[in-house]
């Protein structure tokens, strides 16, 4: 029996980045009832691009064999950060999510179909979509 794992191909927030986002959280962790809200470490943010679903190591495997090289070719660019959104509501969220501009929102959703095709052969077409 193969063992599943749920697998989501994602990138981390690079360490350029990580100051702004710091700068940002100290003004939402001055707000009334944030003490209580369990704070990320800065190696945990991470933006996902697609999820996968569940599937075999040896599928693992060959995701890695196919997209190493193709993601090395993918041209550097800046993440420009939008503010944050929380969740139920940004007063006393349970969860806090960054949010990206326009222009870094629409590079991400274009390197996430460009992963989703070249991965079509490893991936069933059903598990591969957008977020």
């Amino acid at each position: 029996m193969d063992m599943l794992n749920r697998v989501t191909i994602r990138i981390r927030i690079p360490e350029l980045n990580l100051e702004e986002v710091e700068r940002a959280l100290l003004q939402i962790r001055r707000k009334p009832g944030i003490l209580d809200v369990r704070w990320s470490q800065p190696d945990e943010w991470i933006v996902p691009l697609v999820p996968v679903g569940e599937v075999g190591v040896a599928t693992i495997a060959a995701l890695k064999q196919k997209l190493t090289p193709f993601i090395a070719n993918i041209n550097h660019f800046d993440a420009v950060f939008g503010g944050f959104s929380g969740m139920p509501n940004l007063i006393q969220p349970r969860y806090v999510t960054l949010t990206f501009d326009e222009i870094y929102a629409g590079a991400m959703s274009r390197i996430a179909t460009a992963i989703q095709q070249e991965v079509a052969n490893i991936i069933p077409p059903k598990d591969a979509k957008s977020l």
